[in-house]
């Protein structure tokens, strides 16, 4: 009995001790469910509210759709965006104003008819007449820089203001596009203006240009006629053999004969009044007898030599012409001028 009565006492106090350990366990399981559901409800909390924030909500006046983190990356999205259009509309603009400047140069050097410094061109360097390409451009520049850095200024500060300032600088860069324009197309009709009036002189001295190389072409083709009435007069006059003379006074020497026996050269030119078509007749002295040996014709001239084609030769194997001849024209002397007397009648 007393072994029995302790066993019972032993299991009494296991099934106490089990009872003890189970009621910890399950407080806990309990406190673990509790924290657990407490995150839970926090991270759903924090999830809502940071989709409120991203999205929006129209029940909140603080954070409404057009608040929301989409609605501002949308709208600094557009901003660059603009930024950017801006930026490419303006570099275009630079080039057509540059573009413009040249066409402006080319016309107002042709207008003005001397080079024109850049600085008259633009309107923004009175009285810069000394101003030199180089220091318009380092001018320009610098402008530019300046300009550049207002634009960083001014995409530093908050949104609004940076945009007033954009737009205030594109409505500054129109205007100055306009007065470029305007000067442009005053520019432009002066010069046809004045293109119009000098077409007009040129026209006018083409037309005086014409008269006056008809009238001069008509004087000249009747004086060539002139002349060659008189030259043919001249050569007849100076063809004339005197037969009553028998001995001629030497008017120059024969220097050299071609070996072709076609042309010799005289010692005398145009210095001396020798013309074209001009003829001698060449002789020489034998043992003080007057020998004739032949008749020549002037062809070409020097200044103080003639160049004769050999009409006639008397005899070339025994009498041929050579260097030392001498030449002689009946009405011709380097000494004295010629005088002619012409008798008749003449119609």
């Amino acid at each position: 009995m007393k072994q029995t009565d302790s066993l019972s006492g032993l299991s009494t106090a296991a099934w106490g001790r089990r009872g003890v350990a189970d009621s910890g366990l399950l407080m806990w399981i309990i406190a673990l469910a509790v924290l657990t559901i407490i995150f839970a409800f926090l991270a759903y909390t924090r999830y809502a509210d940071a989709q409120v924030t991203w999205e929006g909500d129209e029940d909140d006046p603080h954070r409404r759709p057009n608040n929301s983190l989409v609605a501002v990356r949308g709208e600094i999205s557009n901003l660059k965006n603009d930024i950017r259009n801006h930026e490419r509309r303006i570099d275009l603009q630079r080039e057509y104003i540059h573009r413009l400047d040249l066409e402006l140069s080319g016309l107002g050097a042709y207008w003005s008819q001397q080079p024109q410094h850049g600085g008259w061109l633009l309107g923004d360097y009175d009285g810069a007449d000394e101003l030199t390409a180089w220091q318009l451009t380092r001018t320009k520049i610098a402008a530019r820089a300046e300009r550049l850095a207002r634009w960083n200024e001014a995409w530093q500060r908050d949104d609004t203001q940076r945009l007033d300032e954009l737009d205030a600088l594109v409505r500054e860069f129109q205007n100055d596009q306009q007065r470029v324009l305007t000067d442009a197309a005053d520019l432009q009709a002066r010069f046809e203006q004045d293109r119009e009036s000098l077409m007009l002189q040129l026209d006018r001295y083409a037309a005086e240009r014409r008269e006056v190389e008809s009238q001069h072409n008509l004087d000249f083709s009747s004086r060539a006629i002139e002349r060659l009435r008189l030259d043919q007069e001249i050569r007849e006059l100076l063809d004339l053999r005197l037969d009553w003379l028998e001995d001629l006074e030497p008017d120059a020497t024969v220097v050299r004969v071609d070996l072709d026996g076609r042309y010799l050269i005289i010692n005398r030119g145009s210095a001396d009044g020798i013309k074209p078509g001009l003829k001698f007749e060449v002789f020489t002295y034998d043992r003080g007898s007057y020998v004739v040996k032949g008749l020549v014709e002037v062809v070409e001239l020097g200044t103080h030599i003639a160049t004769c084609r050999i009409l006639e030769e008397e005899d070339r194997r025994h009498k041929p012409l050579h260097p030392g001849d001498m030449v002689a024209n009946p009405v011709f002397n380097a000494e004295k001028p010629k005088v002619f007397h012409l008798a008749g009648e003449f119609s």
